[in-house]
């Protein structure tokens, strides 16, 4: 990707240099609490507004483009889980190669635990990494942001609308009964990772991610056995990562994901 870049530079050098430094979104890190109480846990939430004819990248970004990417700073004695990615759109991007992520807009929640025995102000730094592209050209962007909360005998709940509509759009648990669907069986070999589903019926707009962190998707293959759809993925070296199905039942969207 490094190498794409220089190449981008070297061929269009005074546009490509004056591009970094412009952004294409605006970005924001929000709470459901104004205040936290000591113990009991609250949600941040990214908010990503993307310019038009540009989008940013899902956790594995499809044949072409760089994973959107967290990492966290938190004050000692506060947990900050892995934050939850929603399905991603597909798209036709450069050289026609398939990508999986997002435009307009996008919501990223994580879930922040305080530790009973905390007795500070909490400060939580983010940085981000990413990529935007449009159908021409992509730019590479990072992001930092803080969100600063002060300590209180209570949780001062805020934003509990806007986070409702968030947690809407997120993956449903695999053992949530309104999923609609079951786990049967996953199983992870060096180089191949085979996922069984039973549904409580059949599923439209099926469409099956695997996000492996540490290889590239070389094959997949789809398959429906009445009620049980059956997923098998190719990889060019062992990786854990993730599985998300994404699908409409009676004609309202869900998705699922699991991890392997």
């Amino acid at each position: 990707m490094k190498k794409l870049f220089i190449l981008i530079i070297l061929l269009l050098p005074s546009f490509a240099y004056a591009a970094f430094g412009v952004d294409y979104s605006k970005v924001e890190v929000v709470s459901d609490v104004s205040e936290y109480k000591a113990g009991e846990p609250f949600k941040i939430a990214v908010k990503f507004n993307i310019d038009k004819d540009w989008h940013i990248y899902w956790r594995y970004p499809g044949e072409f483009g760089i994973p959107t990417k967290f990492s966290v700073e938190a004050t000692d004695g506060v947990d900050v889980g892995e934050f939850k990615f929603p399905a991603p759109e597909t798209f036709k991007q450069l050289d026609n190669k398939l990508g999986y992520g997002y435009s307009n807009e996008v919501v990223f929640l994580a879930d922040v635990t305080p530790s009973k025995n905390l007795l500070s102000d909490i400060d939580i730094k983010l940085k981000i990494k990413l990529l935007y592209c449009s159908k021409t050209q992509c730019l590479p962007n990072k992001k930092e942001l803080l969100i600063s909360l002060p300590k209180s005998e209570n949780s001062n709940l805020i934003n509990q609308k806007e986070f409702k509509e968030y947690e809407k759009k997120l993956p449903l648990d695999i053992d949530d009964y309104n999923s609609g669907v079951r786990l049967v069986n996953v199983k992870k070999t060096e180089r191949k990772v085979e996922a069984g589903f039973e549904w409580q019926q059949e599923p439209s707009n099926l469409k099956v991610f695997i996000a492996p962190k540490k290889a590239k998707v070389l094959k997949q293959n789809d398959s429906f056995n009445g009620l049980v759809s059956n997923h098998s993925f190719d990889l060019s070296n062992e990786s854990s990562g993730h599985i998300l199905l994404s699908y409409d039942v009676e004609g309202k969207p869900k998705s699922v994901e699991i991890a392997y």
